[in-house]
């Protein structure tokens, strides 16, 4: 979440605050003593930023209106009034006001870095940007560490990946003891894929900081990214213990977590290397862990049987979906059952950009492992047996209520440990998708090498652990 300097307002105007003066005269009639308009309206605008942080916009836009009317030339009201106008969502009025305290104060600090808020709201990334650099250039911005920070994620909106990285880099070495940003720097490192940088960086944070609900849930992604999945389970344990009620922990237990905000900057950050990877409308193979078998409108997937051996010399083989798409295979290219992906260059030269065994992946004689109950045990010494909560006993096993009986056969572990394909691709891309590393893919469903798996195939996506 970008940050505003609305609330640091607050602070700064409450040395030398006073309110409207009065007294009670003899015949209990109030009379003004002494009214100083500047004083009343850093009181109105204290008033109005309390109210702004309690969500209690009416009293907000009183105050803020009084403030205005008691000193209409002061920049630190427009911009407040502009970030209450922006909070109930008037764009346009909000903008008049940050117009109105930039004319005030063209180089106000704060006003600048609230605007670039704004605009990165409204998806005017460059502009924004403008605005952070002209507030960090400021010599007296005490905020430059929050700026810098705000430049980062506007600019991750745009997908720049680069430049996050290293204006959050820069925040952090203007403000260290902030771990929301230290938080943000390892999740790009993360997403792009630098696990040396990410853990150093992870290392730090756990040394300096307490554990939050986004730092533990990372530390299981990390550990699970290097397989050490005896460190990942200790800070799911802790995420569930000390945030049980967080969103990061919600999204682990209900196993989504594809849309934490890590996760999806990884993805995102993925689907960009991979358009990347396509030049001139033809796609470019790299290695198998970054490719992706989803063509285009313009190429064509084959599946080449080894058993159809050519004679010696090559004869075409057409696919009757693309006039494009003719590609000669012959005896000396015999392979085994493999995937084609071909496609009309330029020159209308056929070019053969990657050939990957489809790979034979079968799962339904694996049984999942259950427990039996035995005499004397319930739900919950059950749940004390195995670490696992009731509620997920009471899911796993579609147990309406607690009782339970012996000789039944409960399962201990969440069950849902089978995914089905739903568009023929690598397993290196599933593996992707499912935040699983590949050689664990590899192993758990017994296959040598990273290959093509049809749509509607049916893999392991966990290990299956014995009782």
């Amino acid at each position: 979440m970008l940050r505003t300097a609305i609330y640091c307002l607050g602070l700064a105007l409450l040395t030398g605050c006073v309110t409207e003066q009065s007294y009670v005269d003899s015949n209990q009639k109030v009379r003004a003593l002494a009214f100083d308009k500047e004083d009343a309206a850093k009181s109105r605008l204290l008033l109005g930023l309390g109210y702004l942080r309690n969500n209690n916009y009416p009293q907000a836009k009183f105050n803020l209106d009084k403030a205005l009317e008691y000193a209409p030339n002061r920049a630190d009201v427009h911009y407040s009034l502009a970030y209450y106008y922006q909070a109930v969502g008037e764009v346009e009025r909000a903008e008049q006001s940050y117009q109105s305290s930039l004319k005030i104060e063209p180089n106000n600090p704060d006003t600048l870095n609230n605007y670039g808020v704004f605009l990165c709201e409204l998806g005017d990334h460059q502009q924004a940007t403008i605005q952070f650099k002209r507030a960090i250039a400021t010599p007296s911005y005490t905020q430059v560490a929050e700026s810098y920070e705000n430049m980062a994620l506007c600019v991750l909106k745009s997908d720049d990946f680069d430049s996050a990285v290293s204006y959050l880099t820069t925040s952090y070495q203007h403000n260290p003891n902030r771990s929301e940003t230290l938080i943000n720097l390892i999740s790009l490192q993360y997403a792009l894929g630098n696990m040396p940088v990410a853990f150093d960086l992870y290392e730090h944070h756990l040394s300096h900081f307490d554990g939050t609900s986004s730092s533990l849930l990372l530390g299981v992604l990390l550990e699970s990214s290097a397989g050490r999945y005896d460190i990942a389970e200790q800070f799911r344990k802790r995420l569930t213990t000390e945030f049980p009620l967080s969103r990061e922990n919600l999204l682990l237990n209900a196993d989504l977590l594809s849309e934490s905000v890590f996760e999806q900057r990884k993805h995102r950050y993925l689907q960009l290397q991979r358009r990347n990877n396509t030049i001139g409308g033809v796609i470019v193979a790299k290695s198998k862990k970054s490719s992706s078998l989803k063509p285009n409108t313009n190429a064509s997937v084959m599946n080449v049987n080894k058993k159809s051996e050519q004679e010696a010399s090559p004869a075409l083989v057409v696919n009757p979906n693309s006039v494009h798409s003719v590609v000669g295979i012959g005896k000396d290219l015999s392979l085994p059952e493999e995937t084609i992906i071909s496609q009309q260059g330029e020159n209308s030269g056929i070019e053969i950009i990657e050939r990957v065994p489809i790979l034979d992946i079968n799962v339904d004689n694996v049984e999942i492992p259950r427990y039996t109950v035995q005499y004397g045990e319930n739900l919950y010494r059950v749940s004390i047996k195995f670490n696992v909560q009731i509620s997920a006993l009471m899911k796993w096993n579609k147990l309406k209520k607690q009782q339970i009986n012996v000789g039944d056969k409960l399962y201990v572990r969440n069950p849902d440990v089978f995914y089905t394909v739903k568009e023929t691709n690598n397993l290196s891309t599933i593996a992707d998708k499912l935040n699983v590393p590949l050689d664990k893919l590899m192993q758990w469903n017994n296959v040598k090498q990273d290959g093509v798996v049809t749509a509607g195939t049916k893999i392991l996506k966990v290990e299956v652990e014995q009782l």
